[in-house]
């Protein structure tokens, strides 16, 4: 969390379509982050990739059976300040067009 506090502008904002609720600021960005991940090394792994052209993360996270399954593509807004905004896409079912397997 504090390499992400240091990544982050004071106005980031983070957006999860279709949900209609996002987290204005880095606080309240941080907060949301909090609450959501899973504490612990190796609950998560992190790939990689692009969404038209620009960088993107494909994200897994470790399921009860031990595997690492399809969790969000969040395509981050990079600025020369930080990363100003982070679009989380909630869609598993979009690995596939980005290349990537669903579990590994």
């Amino acid at each position: 969390m504090v390499a992400l506090e240091g990544l982050l502008t004071e106005d980031a904002r983070w957006e999860m379509p279709p949900i209609p609720t996002w987290f204005d600021g880095r606080r309240d960005v941080l907060r949301l982050l909090a609450a959501k991940l899973r504490p612990g090394e190796g609950q998560r792994i992190m790939v990689e990739t692009s969404a038209n052209g620009r960088p993107a993360f494909a994200m897994y996270t470790r399921g009860r059976d031990g595997a690492f399954h399809a969790h969000t593509i969040q395509v981050p807004t990079l600025t020369r300040a930080g990363v100003s905004a982070v679009l989380t896409f909630h869609r598993a079912d979009l690995f596939p067009f980005f290349g990537l397997p669903i579990d590994r």
